[in-house]
């Protein structure tokens, strides 16, 4: 059986309590990650770490305005912990951006994303 946060997640990324950003994740049962957000897509891989809980590392190309490489944007989850009913999880999550800037620190709260009715 998969691991419960195989799923597609709407999430939502609060930094310091009041900026929020949203994204959607896709976790697959073979440890590959997606998230797409208003500026690209992060690439990765996850893995279990228990029955209910999970880590991950994601990966984004940052270029320049002159269309220059700058470096990797990482993403690093921890903690995330799906729910008993398997419907939402909670997590923390570190943006790195490329060059030495401070990492962004995030919670995330995901909910599943279901099949809706017309």
């Amino acid at each position: 059986m998969a691991h419960p946060i195989v799923g597609a997640w709407m999430v939502e990324n609060i930094y310091g309590g009041d900026k929020r950003r949203c994204t959607v994740h896709s976790y697959r049962a073979d440890g590959t990650f997606t998230s797409s957000f208003t500026d690209g897509v992060f690439l990765g891989i996850w893995q279990p770490t228990d029955d209910y809980t999970a880590e991950l590392t994601a990966k984004h190309p940052m270029h320049a305005e002159d269309g220059g490489f700058l470096g990797w944007y990482t993403i690093v989850g921890s903690h995330i912990q799906v729910s008993d009913d398997g419907q939402t999880f909670t997590g923390d999550g570190i943006g790195t951006p490329p060059g030495g800037e401070a990492p962004l620190v995030a919670t995330l709260v995901g909910t599943r994303v279901r099949i809706e009715s017309q």
